[in-house]
């Protein structure tokens, strides 16, 4: 059994708890009391807080933690750890017993990726997405197969060197969105964005749809599939590490989506057609912490102007 599928012990970790400040990404830098925070979380051999996982991520993950940290916070692993190497066995018969060698969207999933890979330096690994999304479409033959699917799949895949924990990341996280759109269809998510971009930036909204820009083209990838497609991967990741930290970010998202609209309004207003389809398509690198703020600042507002349409036994969480 080849082992690059083999379900990983805990992460032994290239730091001691005194680890020098360390950055990730772009735009953020982890000092020596939020590591040893995580460390000692994530290093617990019996339970894992999840609460306390959950506040810590939402200010970021550092790089070398994201890995284990996601796990959890998506429910690929369990809190309490005393059974995990049941579980693991479990789990990783599951992935493996499900790999296709051939399957229908093959493909487009090849097609996908080599339209993906122009945003990458390095090969893709596309056997490990064949066999992450045809897994998955073994085990939910009910399932839709999306091309968006591939970029929900690249996070995970350019994270975790373990296909056996990408596999489970992934599915819980489809399986999430999915839930997501049985209670709300992706339609009625849709209709719901346009109708609070329209009140919240009436003359951007109106701009686009004099230069005839179709929301159809790009809200529903924006939406429906958080930005994996449309975000460069240092974005992604700390985007991800905030909604992760939520149990309720598809409410979060869409006021994610709406500060980005408010952040490049200039730029767009002064944009012509092509221009405005190709940013929206594919989005600069940005300041997530801001872009977070700026939600915060628009949920906020919008909760005071329009109660009627907020849960009041519901507080806003970002």
């Amino acid at each position: 059994m080849s082992t690059k599928h083999m379900v990983s012990t805990p992460t032994q970790y290239p730091y001691s708890p005194r680890a020098k400040p360390r950055t990730c990404g772009k735009h953020v830098t982890y000092y020596e009391d939020t590591v040893d925070e995580f460390f000692n979380l994530m290093t617990s051999e019996t339970y894992v807080d999840l609460t306390q996982l959950r506040r810590l991520s939402r200010y970021g993950i550092p790089g070398e933690m994201r890995s284990d940290a996601w796990k959890f916070l998506l429910g690929a692993e369990k809190a309490d750890r005393t059974d995990d190497m049941e579980r693991n066995q479990a789990k990783e018969s599951e992935f493996l017993n499900a790999i296709q060698t051939t399957f229908d969207e093959r493909s487009k999933v090849r097609t996908e990726i080599n339209k993906l890979q122009r945003h990458y330096a390095k090969p893709l690994p596309m056997a490990s997405y064949e066999n992450v999304i045809g897994a998955y479409l073994h085990n939910h033959p009910e399932a839709e197969f999306s091309t968006n699917w591939v970029h929900l799949a690249t996070p995970f895949l350019l994270t975790m060197s373990n296909r056996v924990d990408v596999y489970h990341c992934f599915k819980n996280l489809l399986e999430k969105l999915d839930n997501e759109m049985l209670e709300v269809s992706l339609n009625d998510r849709v209709i719901s964005f346009q109708s609070l971009f329209r009140r919240t930036m009436p003359d951007l909204y109106e701009y686009l749809e004099e230069e005839q820009v179709c929301f159809y083209e790009w809200v529903p990838s924006w939406i429906g599939f958080l930005l994996s497609k449309e975000l460069g991967l240092d974005s992604l990741l700390l985007l991800w590490d905030f909604y992760f930290s939520d149990v309720n970010f598809m409410e979060t998202h869409r006021f994610f989506c709406l500060a980005i609209l408010k952040q490049y309004k200039e730029y767009l207003e002064d944009a012509e057609h092509s221009q405005i389809r190709r940013f929206l398509g594919r989005l600069p690198p940005m300041d997530i912490f801001m872009i977070r703020q700026l939600a915060i600042d628009l949920r906020y507002k919008d909760r005071e102007d329009h109660p009627s349409e907020y849960d009041a036994d519901v507080a806003p969480v970002i």
